[in-house]
């Protein structure tokens, strides 16, 4: 069972898209994916309608084993990642779902990235085949760049939707205004989903690919915050992306150099907090204001 989902945030237009694509060619899947069983999730259809990211919390942080045993939380998002859990699950190894693929978009300059965790292998294994192929010939060129980041936590403490599923894959392409669809991020998520299932297909006919000796990914380190708002009600930040750094995601980072300008002109620097040289992701990124 391969769940596919998307809407998990009501006003990444991308995901829901693709889903009702792919419910429009769902006798073909399952012609050209027989050893797997393909459904589609429209994760956060409320938020959706209202074009919002959620409705009271961020439904994509609500899947930690510790957030789905509170039976305190009250809000939309808690109770439906429950509904979603009680589907997929039980979250872990025993979970009904083999696999989930969750489709998501972001304001920043990400191109086409696949993020895994690294308690599964299979995810791993997936996401090389996706970077092997990404420039196979017998494809258009391909609309954005491909790369793989990888997060480093147990199942037991991911938050995410598709960690879930015994093994939780999300694409996340960029950028894209939210609440809008774009006719190259629709045609990477095609593409990088295409060729997950692809994967999926020959990995549970007992025809697993090869996979190659190395393969280049990004591991996610930690967060550096904005600096506090300047403003008096908060609602802007206290600096803007320094003019160097916006649009540069995946770009090494050297510890002195610009990260910031604030409200006077000054530049704020990178403190080499998170190692000399890092490479920032998910610059600028407008859900995180």
């Amino acid at each position: 069972r391969v769940v596919v989902s998307g809407g998990t945030h009501g006003n990444e237009y991308t995901g829901v898209w693709v889903l009702q694509r792919l419910q429009l060619r769902s006798a073909e899947l399952a012609e050209q994916h027989p050893s797997i069983a393909i459904e589609t999730l429209f994760a956060n259809p409320p938020a959706h309608a209202a074009n919002r990211r959620f409705i009271d919390d961020d439904l994509n942080r609500q899947f930690s084993a510790a957030t789905l045993a509170d039976t305190t939380a009250s809000s939309f998002e808690a109770g439906r990642a429950k509904a979603i859990a009680a589907d997929m699950g039980p979250k872990g190894a025993a979970a009904d779902a083999a696999v989930c693929i969750d489709m998501h978009t972001t304001t920043a300059n990400m191109g086409c990235t696949v993020i895994v965790s690294s308690y599964s292998t299979l995810a791993l294994r997936a996401a090389a085949f996706v970077h092997t192929h990404w420039d196979d010939a017998d494809e258009a060129s391909p609309p954005l760049p491909l790369r793989v980041m990888v997060e480093e936590c147990s199942q037991c403490e991911a938050a995410h939707l598709a960690s879930v599923a015994r093994h939780g894959i999300e694409i996340e392409v960029g950028p894209t205004p939210q609440s809008l669809l774009r006719a190259d991020v629709v045609a990477s998520t095609e593409r990088c989903l295409r060729l997950l299932l692809r994967y999926l297909e020959l990995h549970y006919s007992g025809a697993e690919p090869a996979t190659p000796a190395t393969l280049p990914v990004y591991v996610s380190l930690g967060k550096v915050p904005f600096v506090d708002g300047a403003d008096a009600d908060g609602a802007l930040p206290g600096a803007v992306v320094a003019a160097s750094l916006q649009d540069r995601d995946f770009a090494p980072l050297r510890a002195g150099e610009a990260l910031f300008e604030a409200l006077d002109g000054s530049l704020v620097p990178y403190d080499g907090s998170l190692g000399e040289v890092v490479h920032p992701v998910f610059i600028n990124e407008a859900a995180y204001y």
